[in-house]
């Protein structure tokens, strides 16, 4: 449960429903469960059919991906090159089907993420001693999860763009994270953040986020239910969260602590973004910074190093950095 009530088990201190860190490349994020984001949702009749092709008054040719619940999601044809990732994201008048006459209105459209965006290649679970997990509990001092997935292009051809490789190894209150992404082909526009915080469980009372040292939220500062998405300038890449109650009293924190290009050290990026949920980005590559172009050629591979932990009080104890 998410509410204030102490059980004999403990208290949920996070859902982590989503924790995983998308890429962004060739203008969108993708990933973890991000899809591309160059769909158009239309709601629809029990006619169409996934794969079937269209073309709006506009003569621009759109294709259905993925077909759920009445809701179609169509992407259009590329509007230059082949893999230049330029796609039209707005219907222009009724859609009339390719080779059939039907007709479907536009109304009710809406932007749309391009689904399956990722291919799992492999994960595995394993304790201190490298074996396998049992059905029976056993106290170990650490347990990894290793996972694999390429991700593939939203085009009709669907191929891989990237592998991306996560390792987590969990002990005690800490996680550590290293990300690895090889790019597949080309990727423009490359950025990566090292860590995410999904909001903590803050049901009854306040939660307090902080960027160290940045421009803001530099203190301890309750975010409330709503908010504004923020790009955050800081040099110590590292951000916390934490609630107080008459009973608890706990936070969690990241820090990135480095990332290569190619097995080169990179300047990290020196900014924190947190979006108007209230999950914090802890970045790490991005164009522009330290001299990184921004552009991966096939073959190149990127690496990120992260560490998460939660903690009780007040503060977070040196050891969360």
């Amino acid at each position: 449960m998410n509410g204030q009530l102490p059980f004999a088990r403990g208290f949920l201190v996070s859902a982590e429903r989503d924790e995983a860190v998308p890429l962004k490349f060739n203008g969108t994020y993708i990933g973890a469960n991000h899809g591309a984001f160059f769909g158009v949702a239309l709601p629809v009749g029990p006619a169409v059919s996934i794969g079937s092709e269209w073309t709006d008054q506009k003569g621009a040719g759109f294709r259905v991906v993925s077909l759920e619940k009445g809701i179609a999601t169509f992407i259009s044809s590329e509007h230059s090159l082949s893999g230049s990732w330029k796609f039209k994201t707005v219907v222009d008048g009724d859609l009339t089907e390719v080779g059939g006459g039907a007709k479907l209105s536009s109304k009710g459209q809406s932007r749309a993420q391009i689904y399956p965006s990722v291919r799992r290649v492999s994960i595995s679970v394993r304790s201190d001693k490298h074996q396998s997990l049992a059905e029976e509990f056993k106290a170990v001092s650490k347990v990894s999860v290793d996972e694999v997935y390429d991700v593939l292009s939203p085009t009709k051809e669907r191929s891989v763009m990237a592998r991306v490789s996560v390792a987590y190894v969990f002990q005690g209150n800490g996680t550590t994270i290293q990300t690895t992404v090889r790019a597949v082909q080309d990727l423009h526009g490359f950025s990566l953040a090292g860590a995410q915080i999904y909001p903590l469980n803050a049901s009854g009372t306040d939660l307090l986020q902080r960027v160290e040292s940045g421009e803001q939220l530099s203190s301890w500062t309750a975010v409330g239910r709503t908010g504004v998405a923020l790009r955050i300038a800081t040099k110590q890449h590292s951000a916390s969260q934490r609630i107080e109650m008459v009973s608890f009293q706990f936070g969690h924190s990241a820090v990135v602590r480095g990332a290569a290009l190619n097995g080169k050290p990179l300047p990290l990026v020196e900014r924190i973004d947190v979006s108007a949920v209230h999950k914090q980005y802890l970045m790490a590559i991005e164009g522009g910074a330290g001299g990184f172009s921004g552009n991966l050629r096939a073959g190149d591979v990127v690496t990120v190093s992260a560490y998460r932990s939660y903690w009780t009080g007040k503060e977070p104890p040196a050891s969360a950095f």
